[in-house]
């Protein structure tokens, strides 16, 4: 019928959002919620090559629907995870509501220089930050071994610390009470400018999360 009535592009783009609002309703659904305080969204389309030039089209109307969700109070807050610079900025141009909280990988390893300067700058966005302990990949690194045994501190609170001290957002975990409290005991100590330049200095672009959004279009 689209053909006929020359219509096919504009019956494809409702299609799209209401895929994007069912993604949303199936999210309340599976936690049995009336509302989620965060939601964050992924730049890239689970399938669709990484170049594929309409992971920005379908990140505007995934967002668009958030937007919507975000109205109604389902969503209490919408942010954005995994988003480069790019996606961040491109978003920023084209939205009715800016992020909450924007989030990613962000440790010594990558230290996401960009979208950090962009958000926390420019925008004046706080990040939150995962892999904050690089999945264990520098625990027992010369550099941060040298900075624990000066701090007299353990290796996460050294590297926690290296994030909260350049105005990073941390939520660390863990199921065990001694390393909760561990983690709590990071403000009572500070690196020196020193420290943040040796830390700062391990950047070699490696990630840990499977899932690189930096190839994403």
């Amino acid at each position: 019928m689209g053909a006929v009535y020359g219509n096919e592009a504009h019956l494809g783009q409702v299609l799209k959002e209401l895929e994007a609002k069912e993604g949303c309703l199936r999210s309340l659904e599976k936690l049995d919620c009336k509302y989620i305080n965060l939601y964050w969204h992924w730049p890239g389309v689970e399938g669709l090559d990484p170049g594929d030039s309409r992971h920005s089209e379908y990140r505007a109307q995934s967002w668009a629907a958030l937007e919507e969700f975000y109205a109604s109070g389902q969503f209490r807050a919408i942010g954005v995870s995994n988003y480069t610079a790019k996606h961040i900025w491109e978003l920023l141009m084209s939205c009715r509501v800016a992020p909450s909280v924007p989030q990613i990988e962000c440790q010594p390893k990558i230290i996401q220089r960009k979208p950090r300067d962009l958000c926390t700058l420019y925008f004046g966005f706080r990040f939150n930050v995962y892999y904050w302990m690089c999945n264990g990949g520098v625990l027992g690194d010369g550099e941060v071994m040298d900075i624990v045994r000066s701090c007299g501190r353990t290796p996460a609170q050294v590297l926690l610390r290296w994030a909260v001290q350049q105005g990073i957002s941390v939520l660390p975990r863990s199921s065990q009470p001694c390393r909760v409290q561990e983690n709590a005991q990071v403000f009572d100590f500070q690196l020196s400018e020193m420290d943040i330049v040796r830390l700062d200095a391990l950047n070699c672009g490696t990630r840990f999360c499977k899932r690189d959004s930096s190839k994403v279009a």
